[in-house]
């Protein structure tokens, strides 16, 4: 029908309609010719308006007429198609609208339990717009409503499945919390919270948030608290939670969780009998908990049953929207039954079962990354293996991975675990493109695992899974046949500094503008400091996500003003090439591909090669060296203690060997300086160690037997976690003469036995050397936060306390340590503009020990000069009360008479005044340490 017929046939309609409206009488549709002219539209099906028209023209009839029900049935029919155009609402008739709906709801549940279970985000679109619009036509007050609305949020929570668009999922899960606001039935509740509780898991799976994992776990549970026995839905809701269980075990490692996740996951099936579609998503999670519960605890049984509830699964429907997961995990027990065996043939069977996976998901999927990722990985694994085919394999492994981490819309925590992979797999014999995707997950570090919307145990967590990222791309970079040799270097120091000390150096992005920025934008500048302060608060995982948004947006905002460009953002190289003005910077790297310096200096950069220093035996040495620290401090004899210390000889002699002795001898430092060079005129270094050589006292390695062949004997050492973390510490100018210090002394410690019987005398002895000094009596935290900023000194004379879990809880203990310690975190809030130097005289106040987030330099000493301190004294262990009151007793004099920036060079003289007096102990001398400027 052309255009021009239409609109006459729906004129003559509509000038009936118009006659029934004027006269209020119904006579004119009454008519015989109301018929014919009905029965001429009616043959137009493509236009909205001319059902519309007809619905109207059947309901006048029927109001004619009330006892021709087939009018009203007719009307109904017919605005029906018209509730999904774009006719207003308030044009239909307000008389039959619950009946409207009542239709409209029974026609799109059809649809959705018709496209529902699709991989296509288009037909997701349709059910998302069907919903939305039908929701138009219910009021807030409607008892109808919460079920429409859980409705829509449910379709956009499959849309986000289908497409990755987190903003479906966000839009998802406020729909059911709203839908949780109303008065609901006790089976109306249990479907919200189970469908929240799928959303919040959806979540965690994208951005990592623990919350959200935890909230999923006990909304899934209620849910099926909820629902008594027998109930249609009961084994959906445990299911669900058998499935929460289970990421919460990947999470933890809980065997509890994981045991508990099993019988949820076992006894859901056992109800689901019939309901094909619930007894496969049964077998998928069994599948893939069991084969999580084999990876960490390695019984094969665990391994058997995941291969047993997978391949029933796919054989049961390999067509099952969940067949790509299954197959992924099915893949994944071939995996290890080949990294048990070594059979080849479990790997020819993993390639076949990803292959099945990739096939099994579309293009714009997001689960597609993770199919072709494991893809990738087997074929890698195979063609390690060589023979016939091992080219082809390769080459294919490096396709698959690219395809994989190039999926946008899988999530970039996604992306960021497929190039590690890559990389590390590929990193032996393709160094080229092993280097690429390494550079990529690199640059992924910052927005996934260390994402500003996740709280600090999440983020330490996701570092923690990804440590020795930065050093394996730096080390792959450094020996890519491809790149000119410079820009290996310089691509090398831009991913160490980029991915070492990742918190760190966020912070110190938002800290080292702010001053410029006020000059210029003094408005910008207090929203930016306020909405920081914010963040550095302990939050609500909601408020966190809403303040991470607020604070993306005000960094745009703040970054399009003329001359903010660069607004916190990382320095550039030229930033980082200019800090070598007092000196050169050794940026180390330890690798399973390799070990490295790069040296800054004012000629450049260059590298130092160290073949001596393997990963492997990195490793190895940290837990000897530890071990004999411990033993040291449980020592109860000289036997005992002797043998101790020969161990920490023997690693300061092999550090000197491997590391520190190449680097001085290639930036010119071949032999000791006399004696008696005063502390001023020794040359320096800055070590930037990261990772695990930040573990070692590399300003103590050498040979101490006379030979000058040591550390000390050579440059006065300081500490960076990097060169943009150094940078920070240079930007305040120190006066030549120090100012007074704020000591904080505590001889005893509530609920600490034992008495540090030179606190007392360590005191005196600072308050001697800085007249003016204050002690206040009976610390507390509060107390000390307030008075920092008063003080351009800070000596701490105090028991400290190293957090391996969490090195970000790692404390002073002061007077009320029990209830609010001096941690890491308090004082990232604290401002410190006048700040010259804090002396840490307490126990590890520089020390990490957890080696997967060695990398991150989370510790006392890093967190004060995070705080403002240019210069930081701390210790690397336990320290002797009798030894530190020494050292200070040595470095204060010094450091009064050669004013704040060279503090460095008055601990380098305390400590080689303390080698003297014990040379042959050197846990007592070698634990203290300089950072920064």
């Amino acid at each position: 029908m052309d255009e021009q017929e239409r609109r006459r046939r729906q004129d003559l309609v509509v000038a009936r309609i118009d006659r029934v409206q004027e006269s209020g009488r119904f006579d004119a549709a009454l008519e015989d010719e109301a018929l014919a002219e009905a029965a001429l539209l009616r043959e137009d099906t493509e236009d909205p308006t001319s059902w519309f028209l007809l619905g109207w023209l059947h309901l006048y009839r029927y109001g004619g007429d009330t006892s021709d029900r087939a009018q009203l049935e007719l009307a109904v029919e017919m605005f029906l198609p018209c509730m999904f155009s774009d006719i207003e609402v308030g044009d239909f008739p307000e008389e039959i609208l619950p009946r409207l709906v009542e239709e409209a709801t029974d026609a799109v549940t059809a649809r959705t339990r018709e496209l529902g279970e699709s991989l296509d985000a288009a037909d997701h679109d349709e059910l998302v717009a069907l919903w939305d619009r039908l929701l138009d036509f219910v009021p807030p007050d409607d008892p109808e409503r919460p079920a429409l609305l859980g409705n829509l949020a449910t379709s956009l929570n499959s849309r986000f499945a289908a497409s990755g668009d987190t903003r479906d999922l966000e839009t998802a899960i406020g729909h059911f919390r709203t839908v949780l606001s109303y008065d609901l039935s006790p089976s109306d509740r249990a479907i919200s919270l189970t469908n929240l509780g799928t959303a919040l898991s959806d979540r965690f799976d994208w951005s990592g948030d623990s919350a959200d994992l935890d909230e999923s776990v006990r909304l899934s549970r209620e849910a099926v608290d909820l629902t008594p026995p027998g109930h249609r839905r009961r084994a959906v809701y445990m299911a669900n939670l058998g499935s929460a269980l289970g990421v919460s075990f990947q999470r933890t490692l809980d065997p509890a969780t994981a045991d508990e996740a099993v019988r949820w996951l076992r006894r859901a099936r056992e109800l689901a009998a019939g309901d094909e579609l619930q007894q496969v998503r049964c077998l998928s999670n069994l599948g893939l908990l069991f084969g999580l519960r084999y990876a960490a605890f390695g019984d094969d049984a665990d391994l058997d049953a995941a291969e047993a509830a997978l391949r029933e699964g796919v054989t049961l429907a390999p067509q099952h929207p969940d067949s790509g997961s299954m197959f992924t995990s099915l893949g994944g027990v071939h995996i290890q039954r080949f990294q048990a065996s070594g059979r080849r043939e479990e790997l020819d069977e993993a390639v076949t079962a990803y292959r099945q996976a990739v096939a099994s998901a579309p293009d714009g999927h997001p689960e597609r990354s993770r199919h072709l990722g494991a893809l990738g990985m087997a074929l890698a694994m195979r063609a390690e293996l060589g023979g016939p085919g091992a080219a082809d394999d390769e080459r294919e492994a490096i396709d698959r991975f690219r395809a994989a981490v190039d999926h946008l819309s899988a999530s970039p925590s996604q992306r960021l675990a497929v190039a590690n992979v890559a990389g590390v797999l590929l990193g032996d014999r393709r160094p080229t493109e092993a280097a690429g995707f390494l550079e990529l997950a690199v640059r992924l570090l910052p927005q996934t695992v260390a994402a500003r919307s996740l709280g600090r145990s999440d983020q330490l967590h996701g570092l923690g899974l990804h440590a020795g990222l930065a050093a394996d791309a730096a080390a792959l970079v450094l020996r890519d046949p491809r790149r000119p040799d410079s820009r290996r270097r310089e691509d090398a120091l831009q991913l160490l500094e980029a991915g070492r000390a990742v918190l760190y150096a966020r912070a110190l992005e938002t800290r080292d503008d702010v001053t410029a920025l006020r000059e210029s934008h003094p408005d910008a500048a207090e929203r930016f400091s306020a909405l920081r302060n914010l963040l550095d608060q302990p939050l609500a995982p909601a408020e966190r996500r809403e303040l991470a948004d607020r604070w993306e947006a005000l960094l745009a905002e703040i970054r399009s003003l003329p001359g903010q460009s660069s607004f916190a953002r990382p320095p550039a190289l030229a930033d980082l090439l200019a800090q070598t003005g007092s000196g050169p910077i050794a940026t180390l790297n330890v690798s399973r591909f390799g070990s490295d310096a790069l040296l800054l200096t004012r000629d450049g950069l260059t590298r130092v090669p160290l073949p001596g220093l393997r990963h492997e035996e990195v490793l190895g040495r940290i837990d000897v060296f530890l071990a004999a620290l411990r033993r040291t401090a449980r020592a109860r004899d000289r036997d005992a203690l002797r043998a101790a210390q020969a161990e920490i000889t023997e690693t300061l002699a092999w550090l000197w060997d491997t590391v520190t002795g190449p680097v001085l001898a290639a930036l010119g430092h071949d032999r000791p300086l006399p004696p008696a060079t005063p502390p001023e005129e020794w040359p320096r270094v800055w070590w930037a160690p990261g990772g695990l050589l930040g573990m070692f006292p590399l300003h103590a390695s050498g040979r101490h037997d006379g030979s000058g062949d040591a550390v000390l004997d050579r440059v006065v050492s300081s500490y960076t976690p990097t060169i943009g973390a150094l940078r920070h510490a240079r930007r305040r100018r120190l006066p030549d003469r120090p100012g007074p210090a704020l000591v904080v002394a505590m001889p005893t410690t509530p609920g600490v036995p034992g008495r540090l019987t030179f606190v007392g005398v360590e005191a005196a002895l600072v308050a001697q050397a800085l007249p003016g000094s204050f002690a206040p009596p009976e610390p507390t935290t509060g107390k000390v936060l307030e008075l920092l900023p008063r003080h351009a000194v800070a000596h701490f004379a105090c028991h400290g306390v190293s957090d391996p879990a969490d090195p970000s809880h790692s404390r002073l203990l002061l007077h009320d340590h029990a209830t609010r310690p001096l941690t890491v975190a308090s004082l990232t809030s604290v401002r410190l503009d006048r700040a010259h130097l804090a002396y840490l005289s307490a126990c590890s106040t520089a020390r990490s020990d957890d080696t997967g987030l060695a990398d991150e330099s989370l510790h006392l000493a890093s967190a004060f000069q995070l705080a403002g301190y240019p210069h930081v004294v701390g210790t690397l262990w336990p320290v002797d009360d009798r030894v530190a009151t020494r050292a200070a007793h040595v470095f204060y004099p010094a450091y009064a008479r050669l004013g704040p920036a060279h503090a460095a060079a008055a601990l380098h003289h305390a400590v080689r005044t303390l080698r003297t007096d014990a040379v042959s102990v050197p846990s007592l001398w070698a634990t203290h340490v300089h950072a920064g400027a």
